[in-house]
């Protein structure tokens, strides 16, 4: 079996949000901030790298540290949901790169998106400072291409505001939480501090939410970031909604080939109605009253299209669903008892209690592992001069 190894980029507490985990999508009146309901997308935008630096911050917890990117003047920063998780609110702590500032800001959680790995924090008490300088988001995602120059900002290993370069491998992996979010595969150097930093491109325009970073044997390994695209939805939705709703089919799924073909022989017996030779997605492990069940769908069905669009892959359908909102009905096209049929299938919403228990998850892993040396984050010191067996590290 092919192993993948997730672990924590930070230590972090046991302490809990400021507000309830069964409320963690929603903004209560009692913990709302006020920030301005959009992020901006302009054409005539550029950043130098000295203002990508300047909008990259230092995100602090008590026992560790990560980066932040600036979105707005009035201090909207975004960073990795895994940095801040179950995180008390009164420890988490923002510094800047400023030469004759050596302070931090405090900062209010605005909103959470344990799918993509993301968070939203406003800055408190930064009039004195505003207007910042800020990063935009690439909406566009016919804009992220492959071979493209790349740059990363963050805080690798303690090495505050750390600039690297590298090239885009691949525009479309699937994220190790959900497949319903894309990843950005890339050469420039990540490590642990990295999480939550920019990747931007020529323009200082942000393209991904640096992530994950792999070491498999003793090579530097690829960084992962979070799509722009996807995230600017994330984002725009907490900020008009207060809260991430996703839709979903609410299946378990395979791509159909030979090795799943063999696979359900073994398991289902040589009688199992399986078609062979084509392209599909193969439904297994269906539940009674499940949401699969209620909409129609039976063991063994196989996918091949979803309103119109071809399904050869798991990706395809993927593709497909991102674009649907929850409660829309899609048509599908199945292979039943080798007979094709259409289903009428309305999308449900990807279940956020599953997710925590991810993170949870992985937090209490770290806990069981051996200690190691981590560095700490330091005063901002601006002044100096600046599925293949993978070891896959929150950066």
């Amino acid at each position: 079996m092919l192993k993948i190894f997730l672990a924590l980029a930070l230590f972090v507490p046991l302490t809990v949000f400021a507000f309830s985990a069964e409320n963690l999508y929603d903004i209560s009146e009692s913990s709302a901030v006020v920030v301005s309901d959009t992020v901006e997308t302009t054409t005539d935008y550029h950043r130098t790298l000295e203002q990508v630096r300047d909008a990259t911050v230092l995100v602090s917890i008590k026992q560790g540290f990560g980066s932040g990117i600036v979105l707005n003047p009035e201090g909207l920063i975004l960073t990795n949901y895994h940095i801040i998780h179950r995180v008390a609110e009164e420890d988490l702590k923002v510094w800047f790169f400023a030469k004759d500032e050596l302070g931090y800001y405090k900062v209010k959680v605005v909103g959470i998106e344990p799918f993509a790995d993301l968070a939203l924090l406003q800055i408190q008490n930064i009039e004195d400072k505003a207007p910042l300088t800020y990063l935009e988001l690439e909406s566009d995602g016919d804009k992220i291409e492959l071979a493209q120059e790349v740059w990363a900002i963050g805080h690798p290993l303690g090495m505050q505001w750390t600039i690297t370069r590298g090239i885009i491998n691949n525009t479309g992996r699937d994220s190790f939480i959900t497949a319903y979010v894309r990843l950005i595969q890339h050469t420039a150097l990540i490590q642990k501090g990295n999480s939550g930093g920019p990747l931007v491109n020529k323009d200082g325009r942000v393209i991904g939410v640096n992530t994950y970073v792999t070491k498999p044997d003793e090579s530097l390994g690829f960084g992962y970031a979070t799509r722009s695209d996807d995230v600017i939805k994330a984002v725009q939705q907490i900020l008009k909604e207060g809260r991430i709703l996703r839709p979903a089919m609410g299946i378990q799924s395979v791509n159909l080939n030979e090795f799943a073909y063999q696979a359900v022989k073994d398991r289902y017996g040589e009688d199992a109605e399986v078609p062979q030779g084509i392209y599909g997605v193969l439904i297994h492990s269906l539940e009674e009253g499940d949401h699969a069940s209620t909409q129609g769908l039976k063991e063994l069905d196989v996918i091949v299209s979803v309103d119109g669009h071809i399904v050869h892959h798991n990706q395809d359908l993927h593709d497909v669903i991102r674009n649907q909102e929850i409660g829309d009905v899609l048509e599908l096209l199945l292979i039943r008892n080798r007979k094709f049929m259409y289903l009428h299938y309305e999308l449900t919403e990807l279940v956020f209690t599953e997710f925590m228990k991810y993170y949870d998850k992985r937090e209490a892993n770290l806990e069981n592992k051996p200690e190691q040396q981590e560095p700490k984050p330091k005063v901002p010191d601006p002044g100096q001069d600046d599925e293949p067996e993978d070891d896959i590290t929150d950066p």
